[in-house]
């Protein structure tokens, strides 16, 4: 594929995107002032929200991020790889890095204060070990190649909309318009949702540079291995369709479906869901 055929794909799959959302907001959701400090008023959008179970819990806006020692490890372990030296053992460099963290810029080192000001020795212990596992299962992943290391999630804003699309690779091949972008998962590699984990990426990244890649590799560092994405039109349709699906939801959440199960239980609207009460009894 050529570099004028990929920002084709590009800006076919922008004008999809923007076209399904004129159809469905109209003037709602239109891009009027600058984005506040908090976001509140917008719709973000990540890649985590891709395979979410209930449209309703997900139509109100909610805040359960907990940093722990497996959250925090994919921060720490893309810093470690950035940092680390030719020949330098993982460990060594994860180390390095949590021995200095006060020296990294807080967008790249977010957990930071958590790390040192809220984990005793035993915690921090685990952190370590954590991310030294994680860097290591990447590394062996992508079989040692030298890539670019993402320390910062990438946020991309839908043209003229308060929508925001937080992609999640976690590497590229480092060229300012890679070929290559690559995307750690816990999940199995047989899983279907890694495609559509792909072609979110992929969509997020033509957005930003006009260009989207030629293949997104999906890794898992339990496995020490990735799949292979090309990136297609129907990639990226497939990735336009979920999130035009979600920003309907958040927008319309009366027309959200409940899907009661386990996650219930810990569900923000558990109190107010019609259809929670069977799930937790």
């Amino acid at each position: 594929m050529t570099a004028d055929d990929r920002a084709a794909l590009a800006v076919a799959a922008r004008d999809d995107l923007v076209g399904r959302l004129d159809a469905l907001l109209g003037d709602r959701l239109r891009l009027e002032q600058k984005r506040p400090r908090d976001g509140a008023g917008w719709v973000d959008v990540s890649a985590h929200d891709l395979a979410l179970v209930c449209p309703s819990r997900w139509s109100v806006p909610f805040d359960d991020f907990v940093v722990t020692a497996a959250t925090a490890a994919g921060a720490i372990g893309r810093v470690a790889l950035r940092e680390r030296r030719d020949g330098e053992p993982v460990g060594v460099a994860v180390d390095r890095v949590l021995t200095s963290v006060d020296d990294l810029d807080r967008d790249a080192a977010w957990f930071a204060d958590w790390y040192e000001q809220e984990l005793d020795r035993a915690g921090r212990a685990a952190v370590r070990a954590a991310a030294t596992t994680w860097a290591t299962g990447a590394l062996a992943a992508v079989a040692g190649r030298p890539l670019s290391w993402a320390t910062r999630r990438q946020l991309v804003d839908v043209p003229e909309r308060t929508i925001r699309l937080r992609a999640n690779w976690d590497a590229s091949d480092g060229v300012s318009r890679p070929d290559v972008l690559v995307v750690m998962s816990a999940r199995a590699p047989s899983d279907p949702a890694l495609g559509l984990l792909a072609g979110f990426n992929a969509l997020a990244d033509g957005l930003l540079r006009r260009q989207v890649p030629a293949r997104v590799r999906v890794g898992s560092p339990a496995t020490a291995s990735t799949v292979a994405f090309p990136v297609t039109a129907d990639l990226l349709a497939r990735a336009v369709e979920r999130v035009v699906e979600l920003v309907r939801w958040r927008a319309e959440p009366d027309a959200a479906p409940t899907s009661p199960g386990r996650w219930c239980r810990d569900c923000h609207l558990l109190d107010v869901c019609p259809d929670a009460g069977a799930s937790v009894g």
